[in-house]
């Protein structure tokens, strides 16, 4: 197996519809790009998994979804109260959050400085543990099994 098939997944997984998927997307000469009905399977089910797994502890959201904050957080019950927002909001969305989260974005929450510089840290270790686990996702071996073909 090639090392590139879960990234090309998750593109699929990530910027198309549903129906885009099961259906196919036409491409500029007019002709239909349609995927296996097993890749179709394994980018829907992959999809759902990341959607719910994003929002676990440990993982780039788990720390909206924890409604702990910092000990010198310097708003606790605002804090709370944002995160609590956010999280209702992405979930009841089916948000699928795979976009890079920045201080920027932190800030656009509301929160404190130290939820902010926390939530940044949190997410960056969950990204790197959702990567890690990425071709599983997709009913992969790990990325140390898969070869660069190419």
């Amino acid at each position: 197996m090639i090392a590139v098939l879960p990234c090309a997944y998750l593109r699929v997984s990530m910027y198309l519809t549903q129906a885009e998927i099961l259906d196919g997307i036409r491409r500029p000469d007019g002709t239909l790009a349609v995927l296996s009905a097993i890749d179709q399977r394994v980018c829907i089910l992959a999809r759902a998994s990341m959607v719910q797994t994003q929002w676990a502890s440990g993982n780039p959201f788990g720390w909206i979804a924890d409604s702990t904050l910092p000990e010198n957080c310097a708003n606790p019950s605002s804090c709370r109260e944002l995160k609590s927002r956010c999280f209702q909001r992405n979930v009841v969305a089916g948000v699928f959050a795979a976009f890079p989260f920045d201080s920027d974005q932190a800030k656009q929450l509301g929160l404190c400085s130290v939820c902010t510089e926390d939530g940044n840290t949190k997410f960056v270790a969950g990204r790197k543990k959702m990567w890690e686990a990425l071709p599983s996702y997709f009913e992969l071996p790990p990325w140390g099994d898969l070869k660069n073909d190419l």
